[in-house]
């Protein structure tokens, strides 16, 4: 399936999508953060250079992430935490451009970390000029439209990939849930897409990749939402905000 050749039947039918049944989370679910050793399946082959999407490596292993400009990167925490230095995460974006991390921002309450890089990734044969926009979009406004949902998956980061998803439900304040849209082979719903981003039609980016929870019968991502982290980026990337260092890092805590 195309997913850019599809988007006028997409449109089309998603003001009819409705919502997945609340999910009770004490049910106990068998959730782990969504770093594995499987790649992703499904989706479409996606061009780093044309996303900004990179990927983090660490000692402890890897994730995904998406640049927000050509000196910061957003992803999920726990694909941060234990680092000896901030130095030791790696931020590639393609085959041949490459980064480090220079201080490490983790926000206190969600699974989510901004990286400042020591030096610029270029975007576009451009060092600096690069943004990617950060939805405020009330997320129940979201429910049921399609979302492109970017990652890399493990072993060895083989290809970046595209897949049609949809908000079918908001799990906390910070969270959504997040599934194929319409059931499509086009979905990411694998483990191993940590920190990958989902964004909207407009290119903004609406989540990022947490949790990937398997229950019977069903199977779902949860998601952080950034309409709750809109002003925390910001506030973030003008330096209000002290980073982490070590050895503090390691539980995310400020």
């Amino acid at each position: 399936m195309n997913i850019y050749r599809s988007l006028g039947l997409i449109f089309a039918t998603s003001a009819a999508a409705c919502a997945a049944p609340t999910l009770n989370e004490a049910d106990d679910p068998n959730e782990h953060p969504a770093s594995s050793t499987q790649a992703i399946l499904n989706g479409s082959p996606a061009d780093p250079a044309k996303t900004g999407m990179v990927v983090l490596k660490a000692p402890s292993g890897g994730c995904s992430g998406a640049l927000l400009n050509n000196m910061w990167v957003i992803t999920a925490k726990h694909c941060t935490l234990d680092l000896p230095m901030p130095s030791a995460l790696i931020v590639m974006l393609g085959d041949e451009r490459l980064s480090y991390a220079d201080s490490i921002y983790p926000h206190p309450d969600t699974d989510v970390a901004l990286v400042k890089l020591q030096f610029p990734l270029e975007m576009n044969g451009k060092s600096t000029g690069y943004k990617r926009a950060i939805s405020t979009v009330p997320g129940d406004q979201l429910i049921g439209f399609p979302l492109f949902c970017y990652g890399y998956g493990l072993p060895n980061f083989p290809t970046l990939r595209v897949g049609l998803m949809q908000i079918t439900g908001i799990t906390s304040d910070a969270t959504y849930r997040v599934e194929s849209f319409g059931r499509t082979n086009d979905a990411l719903m694998v483990a191993g897409d940590s920190g990958g981003v989902c964004m909207g039609w407009d290119g903004a980016i609406v989540s990022v990749q947490s949790l990937l929870f398997q229950l019977p019968n069903l199977e779902y991502e949860q998601q952080v939402r950034m309409d709750a982290l809109a002003t925390w980026i910001a506030r973030t990337m003008t330096h209000r905000v002290r980073p982490c260092s070590p050895p503090w890092c390691g539980n995310g805590s400020h």
